[in-house]
């Protein structure tokens, strides 16, 4: 039964001619079959209802989900303040998955309301975005590490678009040309480097067919 406590099957529109029954067999169709975990609670956050992809994702939740799911016990209390005043509620949060381990969810959570406006109960949606946090973070870290290896080179270091113009350059450029960060971005590689800037077409050339 997808129907909380208070809400009769009558209480639902009939849409494009289906009855009240085929059209819950819809709505449980799709919610059972979505790829993002699902539940639904009471206004009062207690727990009666949740798809399959939700199972997946946490497991057996247990008789009080509050405390096996959220790490911060606090949240959920907010989720409740925010849905009963009729709002929707988006956060990412860390959560607890099937095995214990923590997880970052992008959770969002509205209020389900009847024909008369009163609020009904509580959907939350979940997707486990802790991949694409551990891939931005491993990529930020990266960034870190060739910009820390590169301003610390002695070596001049540079980046050129493909018509040679400086798109970045390291900071020995001072020490060795010179020219400042600043007087050396947008400025042509070939007038900037080369006594004959004839020799960088040649050099781009031998790349070209070399690879090196």
């Amino acid at each position: 039964d997808l129907l909380p406590d208070g809400v009769k099957p009558s209480d639902m529109e009939i849409t494009d001619g289906l009855s009240t029954e085929e059209l819950l067999v819809c709505f449980k169709t799709i919610v059972e079959n979505t790829p993002d975990p699902i539940d639904i609670s009471d206004p009062e956050g207690n727990h009666w209802y949740h798809n399959i992809a939700f199972i997946e994702l946490f497991g057996d939740i247990g008789t009080n989900p509050v405390s096996t799911l959220f790490v911060d016990k606090s949240i959920h209390k907010d989720i409740i303040k925010t849905t009963q005043a009729g709002n929707q509620w988006s956060r990412e949060i860390e959560m607890r998955g099937r095995k214990g381990e923590l997880l970052t969810i992008l959770f969002k959570a509205f209020p389900i309301r009847n024909d008369q406006g009163k609020n009904i109960g509580l959907v939350g949606n979940y997707r486990d975005v802790t991949s694409q946090i551990e891939a931005e973070e491993a990529i930020q870290a990266s960034e870190y590490k060739y910009r820390a290896l590169v301003e610390n080179s002695p070596d001049l270091l540079y980046r050129t678009d493909l018509n040679g113009i400086i798109t970045f350059i390291s900071s020995s450029v001072d020490n060795l040309s010179g020219f400042t960060i600043d007087e050396a971005i947008g400025m042509k590689m070939a007038d900037a480097a080369y006594a004959i800037p004839e020799e960088r077409q040649l050099l781009l050339a031998t790349i070209t067919k070399n690879g090196s």
